[in-house]
């Protein structure tokens, strides 16, 4: 693998969403080896063109590992790595079952509502707080007519024109997931041993983070955008409901590219620092040093782009609404992806991947099942 993740429809207002046949983690596709190996003529760079294969299959592993580790964290097969965090939980809960069993049953119920209310407030500022408006306008989505650097699903470049919306400026963290864990009653998954809170919430599959969004929605007082029909295995969506959703891979390019200009990377730079970007350094410079191998909490590296977007490139892949397909070329109108597919989008890398991952054009697919630690989500909303 060259890396872990090749991470991997319409009306005028619903499209609908397919859902394959679930696969595991191991259905996780590879299609970023585009660099053929040049044939050399002496002895001694046929010998350096070995250890370079030899190396360079050592690193294809070694990322591979790191990967198939943090899918199996994820489902619980090393079930003692959060058990000193349910430990230390564990008197806090107790103390909080006798508690609630001391209160009179009216003031009980008093203070539920007053928590209900004072926490649908607060969630309620969640649009206005952590989202920043996208005026819509049109921009060339893919990459520029020069090829080189480009991959060929970078292309043809594509003129999409946007309404308005609203997109996160932040990808979803630990303790808001956690809410949702919590309101539903489902377990949750673990952590890494990277720390929840405000790290940016994993191992939620492309489904999760569908739910997720309606729940959100119903919290709000919002309309929920998607209508999840099991039976069918299709999810449908609305796209003039006011709730929260995933962006689609137009809006989320060119949000990334602060309003389709062209920048390199989710911050608005042409060049990629490690201090302000959380990546791999090390497989374009070996001499690199400063490489954490691990998310880090939204919004620290205090590096967000024009519009207010924070880890655009890098800390985590952020699921997207569309199939995964090639470009249509031509102009379109809210370009939603196919209308089918196997892989879902992903996008901006994560803190495994190297610099030409982390591109704001860069594309990858991971299957919709994939509940691995390197893909999250940020939320967004038609904007009226």
């Amino acid at each position: 693998l060259q890396h872990p993740v090749r991470l991997i429809h319409h009306s005028s207002t619903k499209t609908t969403a397919m859902l394959p046949v679930r696969k595991s983690s191991s259905a996780l596709r590879c299609m970023h080896a585009k660099r053929p190996v040049s044939s050399l003529g002496t002895k001694k760079m046929a010998s350096r063109a070995g250890l370079l294969r030899k190396a360079a299959i050592f690193k294809n592993n070694l990322i591979a590992l790191i990967g198939i580790l943090l899918v199996w964290t994820c489902l619980g097969f090393f079930p003692n790595a959060t058990a000193p965090e349910k430990a230390k939980a564990a008197p806090n809960v107790a103390q909080a079952v006798a508690e609630n069993a001391a209160r009179p049953v009216a003031e009980e119920a008093s203070e539920q509502k007053t928590e209900t209310t004072a926490t649908r407030r607060q969630n309620h500022s969640f649009s206005t707080q952590r989202m920043s408006r996208i005026g819509g306008n049109s921009f060339y989505m893919g990459c520029a007519p020069n090829p080189k650097g480009c991959s060929n699903d970078e292309r043809p470049m594509t003129r999409v024109t946007l309404s308005n919306y609203y997109i996160g400026r932040y990808e979803v963290t630990f303790s808001e997931f956690d809410a949702y864990y919590r309101a539903t009653g489902r377990r949750a998954f673990g952590d890494q041993g990277w720390g929840r809170g405000n790290h940016p919430v994993n191992c939620v599959s492309w489904l999760d983070a569908v739910k997720y969004c309606n729940w959100l929605s119903e919290q709000d007082g919002f309309t929920k955008v998607y209508d999840i029909q099991h039976h069918r295995a299709e999810v449908i969506a609305d796209w003039t409901a006011d709730g929260y959703r995933l962006p689609t891979e137009a809006e989320w390019e060119y949000a990334a590219r602060e309003g389709g200009r062209n920048v390199l990377f989710g911050n608005g730079s042409d060049w990629a620092d490690p201090y302000e970007i959380n990546f791999n350094p090390i497989v374009r410079n070996p001499n690199a040093t400063f490489y954490r191998i691990q998310t880090v909490p939204v919004g620290s590296l205090t590096s967000p782009n024009s519009l207010g977007l924070h880890d655009m490139s890098g800390n985590l892949y952020e699921w997207c609404w569309d199939w995964y397909g090639p470009y249509p070329g031509g102009k379109q109108n809210d370009y939603r992806g196919p209308r089918y597919g196997a892989f879902k989008v992903v996008r901006g890398g994560a803190f495994v991947s190297e610099e030409a991952f982390i591109r704001t054009i860069n594309r990858a697919c991971v299957a919709d099942s994939y509940q691995g630690g390197l893909v999250g989500f940020r939320l967004a909303r038609t904007a009226k």
